[in-house]
């Protein structure tokens, strides 16, 4: 019966992309996060400047620069998954009223991924996932917080912010303990091909 998990395990990891795989995977969809006519706005040179920074990563990859791809990876996935919750949000939040309900709900699931990745932790990782899911976890509570006192200034900065907080806990989640939930193939592939 162990057996058969075992190469159930062996067969899975087999069947995974390699890591330049799921890398060039990985920037293909945060290339197609925002669609193109939607990039303008408040946060259009975030966008391009995030864009700009995938581009080398083929060329990373092609010389086996694999850390590096992915560090260039890792600095763009934050930019443009705020940057993505600001273009979703933009048109249904303009009021203060209505950011502080949206604000209200999201910080229960941001504060609880928090807690979950504080106490779980990230030691026994390589140097690199391990500096990265502290500084992301570090970041979900300071930027949730941030993004209200943002929104006093003006609801797209609030906004913008706020998606900060859910790229910091999408990305440390992805950096978080094997038994996270709702993980692609490709957040397991590399967590583990890195480690």
């Amino acid at each position: 019966m162990r057996l058969q998990g075992i190469e159930f395990l062996l067969a899975s990891w087999l069947a995974l992309p390699t890591l330049p795989q799921a890398i060039e995977s990985e920037v293909k969809r945060l290339e197609e996060l925002i669609p193109e006519n939607e990039r303008k706005g408040i946060a259009e040179k975030e966008i391009a400047f995030a864009l700009e920074g995938l581009r080398p990563i083929p060329e990373d990859l092609a010389q086996g620069k694999v850390y590096v791809a992915f560090e260039r990876l890792a600095s763009s996935q934050d930019i443009l998954g705020s940057a993505a919750f600001l273009t979703r949000h933009q048109e249904e939040v303009q009021e203060p009223k209505a950011f502080l309900a949206l604000w209200e709900a999201d910080g229960p699931a941001l504060e609880q991924e928090a807690a979950r990745l504080e106490k779980t932790g990230f030691s026994g990782r390589s140097a690199l996932v391990q500096s990265r899911g502290e500084i992301s976890t570090y970041r979900i509570l300071t930027h949730y917080r941030a993004s209200k006192m943002y929104a006093k200034f003006g609801i797209g900065g609030g906004l913008y912010y706020l998606g900060s907080a859910h790229a910091a806990a999408e990305f440390a989640s992805f950096w978080g303990p094997t038994e996270r939930r709702r993980r692609s193939s490709t957040e397991r592939l590399l967590t583990s091909t890195i480690e």
